[in-house]
């Protein structure tokens, strides 16, 4: 059964847990957690539905470069999917509820000046070459850039798959060329 639930970001880790268990022996392909600044932490509070499963995927959606820098991006996903045994998801996107909310805190982002679709693509590009150990040379993007050699060999399941989230032409086109889905 090819379901897959977006769950409500203000669950406790132990009701996700519980959720998760129903979910896998219901025959559902994956569980989301919204990665909101005002709710739990979706990386740690996937952790315990990691545990508690055999199947299911985990996704964290949607995490952005501008709130949470790539490299902590894969430490993070590399993380949840050791402890779920090569069964979670990370979701990149521009992080339109991050920009929104330090607006309103009186920290204003200009979308245009953020260059989201390069940076989300550089943010999956950093991702997949932390898995596949290619960051122990030089990672030159545009908006980010990496000297120092980024070890990730104590990740050994399965790699995480990478989406991108796409809500326009420009962001579709490049997640369709760099990310494993959307």
């Amino acid at each position: 059964m090819d379901i897959e639930i977006i769950l409500d970001p203000n669950l406790t880790p132990t009701q996700l847990a519980e959720i998760a268990v129903i979910a896998e022996q219901g025959g559902v392909r994956t569980l989301w957690h919204s990665n909101l600044y005002s709710s739990w932490d979706a990386f740690v509070a996937l952790v315990p539905a990691a545990m508690a499963t055999k199947r299911i995927k985990l996704g964290v959606l949607a995490v952005s470069p501008y709130e949470m820098h790539p490299l902590k991006i894969s430490n993070a996903i590399l993380s949840l999917n050791e402890i779920a045994n090569g069964r979670a998801i990370i979701a990149i996107g521009g992080g339109g509820a991050v920009v929104s909310a330090t607006s309103e805190a009186g920290v204003y982002l200009d979308p245009k000046k953020l260059r989201i679709v390069r940076g989300v693509r550089e943010a999956v590009e950093i991702v997949k070459a932390a898995y596949s150990g290619e960051l122990v040379k030089p990672y030159e993007g545009e908006l980010f850039r990496i000297t120092l050699p980024v070890r990730t060999d104590w990740a050994k399941a399965q790699p995480p798959l990478v989406y991108t989230c796409s809500d326009g032409p420009q962001m579709t086109r490049m997640g369709a060329r760099v990310a494993d889905g959307m």
